[in-house]
């Protein structure tokens, strides 16, 4: 095989590897990052009583996590999504699942569709961004009545949950925190260098990640 064409087969497998889809089941948390208003072009952070007063120039950084470790015990992290309100992801992949999920009427008001989707037990697939963004968002695909109904759809789908394990080097050297296989970690690392690029310090960012060492922290900003 000549050069040209490992590099075809590599083309062929990063494509295919940006257009996968993971899904995920367990408890969906729903949360503001950060409220921001637009002056002259550049954000600025305000409290949620300023934002109220706002309207134009503004947006939201809402988190959307889910608990995979209830139902995985190998696990002990939450998968977490940023998505920008307005924003590409929101409108062309979050908002639709939702309104496919829960409804128009229901996902027309934020606030209702939040409270519903905030400790729901939901099935979500992890989808490549809307063209040219970098990282994965969030897609609804069902949300259950209850636990039980949601832990039995994760054991059709991936069997009796795994016993848990340790942490381990990823295949780069760098040492994973606990918790973390290494797809998780290296889907985590970009959020947690926008993180720290916004500002956040370190130990906020460990945090809200579930890490209890600031040196993994550190290892990825500079991955």
């Amino acid at each position: 095989m000549s050069l040209d064409q490992f590099d075809i087969l590599g083309k062929t497998a990063q494509d295919a590897e940006k257009t996968s889809v993971r899904t995920n089941f367990g408890k969906m948390s729903v949360e503001v990052l950060k409220y921001i208003h637009w002056v002259d072009g550049y954000p600025v952070d305000v409290d949620a009583e300023t934002y109220s007063t706002l309207r134009k120039d503004n947006s939201i950084k809402m988190v959307f996590g889910i608990d995979v470790a209830e139902f995985n015990p190998a696990l002990d992290f939450e998968v977490k999504r940023q998505v920008d309100i307005p924003g590409k992801d929101w409108h062309q992949i979050v908002k639709k699942s939702i309104v496919s999920v829960l409804g128009k009427k229901v996902a027309e008001n934020y606030g209702e569709a939040f409270r519903k989707l905030n400790g729901a037990y939901v099935e979500v697939n992890d989808v490549p961004q809307v063209k040219g963004g970098e990282y994965s968002t969030i897609q609804l695909v069902k949300v259950f009545k209850d636990r039980t109904e949601c832990f039995n759809a994760y054991v059709e789908r991936f069997g009796e949950p795994q016993a848990s394990v340790s942490s381990a080097p990823v295949s780069s050297g760098m040492e994973m925190p606990a918790g973390y296989d290494e797809q998780a970690w290296k889907d985590t690392i970009p959020y947690i260098k926008t993180a720290l690029d916004e500002g956040q310090t370190p130990v906020d960012v460990a945090k809200a990640y579930g890490i209890d060492n600031i040196k993994f922290i550190m290892q990825a900003k500079n991955a």
